[in-house]
């Protein structure tokens, strides 16, 4: 995943495309402007706990969200829905990465903290750039 923040919905995946059934209803492929990560795809599935109809994204591939709808009526606002929902996860994802950058410079400033050659060693390592 690039950057997590520019990830949207960009439109129906073409080798799927939706389908009335009889049951009755309207299987519905949206395809991502990016492939996301097995932990976006977990969260973004745990939003909808709560929601009318579920969604899927295949853990392997992470590029298609897999979701259904009653009516053809109800397609504009389900598509509403998760594009809220897929801003709602990309929030989660940059903020739990913020976290994680700022538990690892409290790291990094305590093992600083140190005297002597270990303090050195520490303060080198810390400031390393691993990109």
């Amino acid at each position: 995943m690039k950057n997590v923040k520019d990830l949207r919905i960009t439109g129906i995946d073409a080798s799927r495309p939706p389908r009335i059934r009889k049951e009755p209803y309207i299987d519905l492929v949206f395809k991502l402007s990016d492939r996301v990560t097995k932990e976006w795809c977990q969260d973004f599935t745990a939003l909808f706990s709560n929601e009318k109809y579920s969604v899927k994204i295949d853990p392997v591939d992470c590029m298609y969200i897999e979701t259904w709808v009653r009516t053809m009526d109800e397609i504009p606002g389900h598509l509403e829905l998760l594009q809220a929902k897929v801003t709602e996860c990309n929030l989660i994802v940059l903020n739990r990465e913020t976290e994680r950058l700022r538990q690892v410079a409290s790291g990094n400033a305590v093992l600083q903290g140190e005297d002597g050659a270990q303090g050195e060693l520490n303060r080198i390592i810390a400031n390393l750039d691993f990109k």
